[in-house]
C-alpha cells in the first residue's frame, strides 16, 4: 500500500508471493512487537491473552470480510455471493467473546477499543486505496488487530 498510488499496481504487488525486504522487516517488527507486548503482561494472563487476542483478531478480519467488497475478479473469497448479515456477524462474534471473560475488565475494554480502531483504520485504507479487500488485507487486519489488542491490554486506568 505504501509502494504505489495505482490500484492495479498495488494488486499486482500483493499477488507476488515473494517476501522482499519491506515484507521481511514488517514481519520481524510485528513479531518483536507482539513479544514485547506479551512479556509486559502478568504471566498468569498470557495464555488467556493469547487465546483472546487470536479470537478477537480473527473476528476483526471477519468484519472486514463482511463489510467490504472483494476486489479481484477471481480468488478464494470470490465464491461468496452475499455479505454476512448483521445477525450472522453477531453469531461470528461469540467465539471471540468467550475468552475475554478470563481477563480483567478494563484492560479488555481498552484492548477491544484498540483492535476495533486498527480494524476501522485498515478497512478505510483498503476501501480508499483498492476499493475493497483481498485475502492479504484480511491477513493484515488479523495481524494488526491482534497486536493492537495486546497493546490495549497493557493500558491501565490512572
Amino acid at each position: 500500500f505504501g509502494s504505489s498510488l495505482d490500484k492495479q499496481e498495488i494488486l499486482s504487488i500483493m499477488r507476488d508471493s515473494q517476501v522482499r525486504a519491506v515484507g521481511a522487516t514488517a514481519l520481524i517488527a510485528l513479531l518483536i512487537s507482539r513479544l514485547l507486548a506479551l512479556v509486559e503482561l502478568d504471566q498468569a494472563l498470557i495464555p488467556a491473552a493469547l487465546i483472546a487476542g487470536h479470537a478477537v483478531s480473527r473476528f476483526c478480519a471477519t468484519v472486514v470480510f463482511a463489510k467490504l467488497d472483494y476486489v479481484r475478479a477471481e480468488g478464494k473469497a470470490k465464491p461468496f455471493k452475499h455479505r454476512l448479515r448483521d445477525h450472522e456477524l453477531a453469531f461470528a462474534a461469540l467465539p471471540a467473546l468467550i475468552p475475554l471473560f478470563f481477563l480483567p475488565f478494563w484492560p479488555v475494554a481498552f484492548a477491544l477499543l484498540f483492535a476495533a480502531g486498527a480494524t476501522y483504520w485498515l478497512a478505510g485504507m483498503f476501501e480508499k486505496r483498492i476499493g475493497g479487500y483481498t485475502g492479504d488485507c484480511l491477513g493484515a487486519t488479523q495481524q494488526l488487530a491482534e497486536l493492537a489488542f495486546y497493546g490495549g491490554l497493557l493500558c491501565r486506568l490512572s
